[in-house]
């Protein structure tokens, strides 16, 4: 199993983590400058269908997502591994940390939906991590077409296609954002690209829904979200590591 030692005294990081916290080893991650938060639900020791009322941050800034509507604690959710369970039936969803002012990003979610494509739009949901104001601002993951519509980190919402692998099972889903740059990725292979792009980074984010109540039917088992682009190595090192782990 993964761990993480609890010696944070080496770490020095900024409001945003822009350096490396050298007080933290054992996890990819938490060794990567620019983290902003990460939640490894297996680091809740929750009892199986406990409420799970607040996402705790453990990279070192401290930054929790709060429940407005808990999902349930799923002990072998992904892959074997804790997750977080989504109920569309219940609108389970979170308030990520403030992410306005930032310049660039990067996020990975490990997550597998109930149905590919879902019955209804209503169970299309993942989050709110966009400042679009188009006519359609939400993000379908996926949609009843099978595609994912996302707009994460940017003004526009982006088609990023009909994935190759079915989201009934596990993946790594990564979105990285910065100016005429946006990309998604699937168990790191680049799902959609463009060199159009404009940063849009949201005060009060959401995780399992979107803007417009599209909530997530199926499971989160962990979350890590940067404040810069990664370089292609770090990337490989985080995504080979979830996938190790959650696929």
């Amino acid at each position: 199993m993964l761990k993480r030692t609890s010696d944070r005294s080496r770490g020095v990081l900024n409001e945003y983590g822009s350096t490396v916290n050298a007080g933290v080893s054992g996890h990819t991650p938490w060794l990567i400058s620019g983290l902003l938060f990460a939640y490894d639900i297996a680091t809740l020791g929750l009892a199986e269908g406990a409420n799970v009322t607040a996402l705790k941050d453990t990279g070192p800034n401290g930054l929790g997502a709060r429940a407005i509507v808990p999902g349930t604690y799923a002990k072998a959710g992904l892959n074997n591994t804790p997750a977080v369970r989504f109920h569309t039936s219940l609108g389970s969803y979170y308030y990520l940390p403030n992410m306005a002012g930032l310049t660039a990003g990067e996020i990975f979610i490990a997550v597998k939906v109930d149905s590919d494509p879902p019955p209804t739009t209503a169970r299309t949901g993942l989050w709110d991590i966009s400042t679009s104001t188009e006519g359609f601002p939400d993000t379908h993951f996926p949609y009843t077409d099978n595609s994912i519509y996302d707009g994460a980190f940017s003004t526009i919402r982006k088609n990023a296609g009909n994935p190759t692998p079915s989201m009934t099972s596990p993946i790594i889903y990564n979105v990285s954002s910065a100016t005429n740059s946006w990309t998604a990725r699937i168990n790191g292979s680049v799902q959609h690209t463009t060199g159009t792009n404009t940063v849009g980074f949201p005060s009060a984010p959401l995780l399992g829904k979107g803007r417009n109540a599209f909530s997530l039917d199926g499971y989160i088992g962990f979350v890590a979200m940067f404040t810069r682009v990664l370089t292609t190595g770090e990337r490989t090192a985080i995504t080979d590591e979830l996938m190790a782990r959650y696929v």
